[in-house]
């Protein structure tokens, strides 16, 4: 009898965190990790997988041909529509995905944006390297954070952390998401 096998379908060449070899070991589970950029490289990883993992390539109704074992296909990150999941549900292949993955580190990325922005680090950045440092030629006026009021338009959850994490700056956060119930809302 064959062991349960992950596939995963990776960007950088099958580099795993050794946390997940480990514990997919622990229960069994065999793990096969690399990049497939063909039909016939994901049939050859994938073929005779029971889960196939992507980390967000594109697959098409056709590559369902190359993974007949499948039994389920999940996307890490959020949305499915790098995936064929109209065809693979009629195969019988659940399509699913981890929307909050990656959820920390893009509500980073975007609060990290936000100060780029509000202390104009790319100008300050330039105008240092053409011109050395003068407080003089910084753009006016010098904004902060504090007593400003942030709109987030849509709460889902890199909203929602991102506004757990700007909370302890005196800010006010306004957030509009007509599919968030009213509890979240206010919880945030």
């Amino acid at each position: 009898m064959q062991r349960f096998k992950v596939a995963l379908n990776c960007a950088d060449d099958g580099h795993v965190a050794d946390w997940v070899r480990h514990r997919l070991a622990k229960e069994g589970i065999d793990l096969v990790a690399r990049r497939c950029t063909t039909r016939e490289e994901l049939a050859q990883c994938a073929g005779d997988a029971d889960i196939v993992w992507t980390g967000g390539g594109q697959m098409s109704a056709e590559d369902l041909q190359a993974i007949p074992r499948c039994g389920a296909i999940i996307r890490m990150g959020s949305g499915t529509d790098n995936l064929p999941v109209v065809e693979a549900t009629e195969a019988r292949i659940i399509v699913a995905n981890t929307p909050e993955a990656h959820s920390d580190s893009v509500s980073d990325h975007a609060i990290a944006l936000l100060f780029a922005v509000v202390r104009q680090i790319a100008v300050q950045d330039r105008t240092l390297r053409t011109s050395g440092w003068d407080h003089r030629l910084a753009p006016l006026p010098v904004l902060r954070l504090r007593g400003q009021t942030l709109g987030l338009v849509g709460f889902g959850h890199i909203a929602q952390c991102v506004a757990r994490k700007l909370s302890g700056f005196d800010m006010t956060i306004l957030a509009h998401d007509p599919y968030v119930r009213d509890e979240v809302m206010a919880s945030a």
